[in-house]
């Protein structure tokens, strides 16, 4: 066997890893890309305050691959404990952990815009509503 068939094979070996990896996580899809579109939302208007104020730097850039990491890392071991350690079809506790962290990146961008435009738009809309 010579070393471009050996490659080969091993090339082989990781789409099949890859795939079957895939397989396992394929219902969680749906929650991860809503989470992943919350966070990028929350980046782009991090990065765009970060630059109207001249504070960017790379340094803190980098922190944001960390957090997609660990939030994925935790929508992923709460399906994997309720898919495959408590045998539910439906995915609600995944659903739960992915809320908890769609919400915290919402208010992160809620606070990111509030110190862009300077105006508390739900404070805001309350004074409105109560007079």
């Amino acid at each position: 066997m010579t070393i471009s068939e050996k490659l080969e094979e091993a090339g082989l070996w990781v789409i099949k890893i890859c795939t079957f990896i895939l397989m396992i996580f394929y219902d969680a899809r749906p929650v991860l890309h809503a989470v992943l579109f919350l966070i990028v939302i929350d980046q782009v208007m991090g990065i765009t305050y970060a630059l109207s104020q001249k504070k960017f730097s790379w340094r803190t850039f980098n922190k944001v691959f960390k957090k997609i990491i660990i939030y994925i890392a935790a929508i992923l071991a709460a399906f994997v404990y309720e898919r495959y350690l408590l045998n539910s079809e439906p995915i609600y506790f995944t659903k739960i952990v992915a809320a908890l962290v769609g919400a915290k990146e919402m208010a992160s961008s809620y606070s990111k815009l509030a110190k862009m435009t300077g105006i508390e738009i739900f404070e805001t809309m309350w004074k409105k509503i109560k007079s």
